[in-house]
């Protein structure tokens, strides 16, 4: 059960190897699942983070690990990696509330005058 307010998710994996994802129920949809390898465009994929000590908040593209619908843009996210032992590795995924409800007010103009053609 997700016992955060924030729309956030966090995502364990071990040896670039995706275990688990925990994700606020109104966080976008990730688009990978455990057993797959961790996205090469991710931070978390990085092999320059000391151990224990979290990294920066950093930007990556949303499609990094989101799954977006065709001609919508994925929201910008915001990625923190912890390093533990034995290969572990936890990931925060998080995003400006905002920039997102922005984007989807965008989205939702864009479609009301996009052009739609019906068969009779």
């Amino acid at each position: 059960m997700w016992n955060c307010d924030e729309r956030s998710a966090i995502i364990i994996s071990r040896n670039g190897q995706v275990l688990r994802i925990y994700r606020h129920p109104d966080f976008p949809f990730i688009d990978v699942v455990p057993g797959h390898t961790v996205p090469r465009q991710s931070h978390t994929a990085r092999r320059d983070i000391p151990y224990g000590e979290p990294t920066d908040c950093e930007e990556v593209d949303g499609t990094t690990w989101l799954q977006t619908r065709r001609g919508h843009r994925a929201p910008a996210l915001y990625e923190q990696v912890l390093v533990r032992q034995d290969g572990y590795r936890m990931t925060l995924l998080s995003f400006d509330e905002d920039a997102v409800e922005r984007q989807q007010e965008e989205d939702e103009l864009r479609d009301s005058w996009t052009p739609r053609f019906y068969r009779r």
